[in-house]
């Protein structure tokens, strides 16, 4: 029998979470992190807090808010490409389920959970 060990997400929530987001993304050893939010989140000032953050640490952010409340595989695809396109090596879920959802699909995407070359 073959061992597999799938290790899933981090998630962290709560009071001045957004605010740690540099560190977390340093500690995954991100140069250019992938922002994947929704119009909503944005227009709620969360993503401009999360930049600022990785901006602190001298990580350049990628914003895509290209997800809908129901995301649809054409919007993990442009997500997918975006993250291609930008040469990311991170990617950040900011908000609820819509973010989050196109999130693993994208992550699909990249066997070995790293991109392709």
């Amino acid at each position: 029998m073959e061992l597999r060990k799938f290790v899933g997400p981090e998630f962290v929530y709560g009071e001045k979470a957004l605010d740690l987001v540099g560190r977390y993304a340093l500690n995954f050893c991100a140069q250019r992190p992938l922002i994947v939010t929704d119009p909503g989140v944005v227009q709620a000032g969360w993503v401009k807090q999360v930049c600022d953050a990785l901006v602190a640490v001298s990580l350049p952010p990628v914003v895509f808010d290209g997800v809908s409340c129901n995301p649809r595989d054409s919007e993990i695809a442009a997500g997918v490409e975006r993250y291609r396109a930008e040469n990311c090596d991170v990617i950040i879920a900011v908000g609820g389920d819509s973010p989050i959802v196109p999130l693993h699909g994208m992550t699909f995407s990249f066997p070995g959970a790293a991109p392709p070359p």
